[in-house]
Order: C-alpha cells, then structure tokens, then sequence
C-alpha cells in the first residue's frame, strides 16, 4: 500500500518536473470538477 503512494508521489513529481506546476494544478481542478460531476450525477 505504503509503496504504491510513494510510487504515485513519484510520478507526480515527475510530471511537476516535466510540465511545471501550472499544468498539474489544472489536472488536479479537471479531477476534482470531474469529481464533483460524478458526486452530483449520483445523488441527484
């Protein structure tokens, strides 16, 4: 479990590396809009 974290933390950091932080706050907003669609779309 512990080692699957540090791999994703890894491959973020990666990506930080590669694409900047600007690029990865925007995947982060499209996941949590993404999110929060799926949340609405089954409660409602």
């Amino acid at each position: 479990m512990l080692q699957h974290l540090i791999m994703d933390v890894s491959i973020v950091l990666k990506h930080v590396l590669n694409n900047g932080y600007e690029h990865v706050i925007q995947k982060l907003v499209n996941v949590s809009i993404e999110l929060d669609y799926h949340q609405r779309f089954f409660f409602f």
